[in-house]
């Protein structure tokens, strides 16, 4: 009986510990262009849902998506997602 009390024991401690260290990293401030180069620029987009367009048009840059970056903690304290886009004007 100890020794179920035990293992029990461990395997919540692991499962609290586990939860910790996965924390939701902050989101980037993004849907903020920012210059790169010349006439190319980037952007992060953070969206509720993991679901981003392959390219769009906003302040007169057409935006072409470069990579999901993940799961991250929103300003609201809900997760959401991010992904990197790059764009020339």
């Amino acid at each position: 009986m100890f020794k179920k009390l035990l293992t029990v024991g461990a395997l919540a401690a692991g499962v609290l510990l586990s939860s910790n260290a996965m924390a939701l990293n902050p989101c980037e401030i993004g849907n903020v262009p920012k210059p790169i180069e010349g006439n190319l620029y980037q952007m992060f987009v953070v969206n509720p849902s993991d679901n981003f367009a392959n390219s769009f048009e906003r302040f007169g840059i057409k935006w072409y998506f470069k990579g999901k970056i993940g799961a991250c903690k929103s300003h609201t304290g809900k997760t959401a997602y991010q992904a990197y886009y790059q764009g020339r004007k």
